[in-house]
């Protein structure tokens, strides 16, 4: 403040102090970025690893890797209960064929396709129009639509489709089977993988957050 004319000059000590104090506030948060930025890599590489090894112990390895006098065995889920998963899907499937609706819609579709290719090959005849072949494609398609659909019923309940899917899927290899399955849930798998990522990142963020207020 100006006292008589002259102005007095802050202290040396008290400008130095100050800015020590700026540089020690700005190297305490460039510090906690960098806490932070290392616990959301951290966080987000752990998570990421560990799903993505879960997924490949479900097909891999394709063979019992034992330890320890056999004490310790390492197997894929898929190539150890290759056969257990077999026999549920076969059941799955004959149990889905086994209801009513769905030999109805069988022998709708086959009602269908029947009458089609039947009007389809009366009207590519020259002749169609004079013997009256038009008259008769409805109910001659109906009923080889009936025929077929009951021969078609009879042959399914004589045949044991559960043991036909069974050993057909049982027959499959390891390296078909895991393609089969990462055909059918590829996507999934993959969702697993990057959600393990996304909360292993969240989950370092919020330790370094801590870190920084704890510390």
């Amino acid at each position: 403040m100006p006292c008589g004319g002259l102005r007095l000059n802050p202290s040396p000590r008290l400008g130095g102090r100050r800015r020590a104090l700026r540089l020690h506030g700005g190297l305490r948060v460039l510090g906690c970025g960098l806490v932070v930025a290392a616990a959301v890599a951290v966080g987000a590489f752990v998570g990421y690893a560990t799903n993505r090894v879960a997924v490949w112990l479900l097909f891999h390895p394709v063979r019992p890797f034992c330890l320890l006098g056999r004490r310790l065995c390492v197997w894929g889920v898929v190539p150890a209960r290759r056969r257990e998963l077999a026999r549920r899907l076969a059941g799955l499937v004959e149990e889905y064929l086994a209801t009513g609706a769905v030999f109805a819609r069988m022998e709708e579709e086959m009602r269908r396709a029947v009458v089609e290719e039947v009007r389809r090959l009366a009207s590519s005849s020259p002749f169609a129009g004079l013997l009256g072949l038009e008259a008769v494609v409805e109910p001659l398609g109906e009923r080889l639509a009936s025929l077929l659909s009951s021969v078609a019923s009879s042959l399914v309940r004589r045949v044991d489709i559960q043991r036909v899917v069974e050993e057909e899927l049982a027959r499959m290899s390891p390296v078909e089977a895991e393609r089969m399955f990462r055909s059918i849930a590829g996507r999934e798998l993959g969702v697993v993988v990057y959600s393990g990522l996304v909360l292993g990142g969240l989950v370092g963020l919020v330790q370094g957050l801590l870190l920084c207020l704890l510390g």
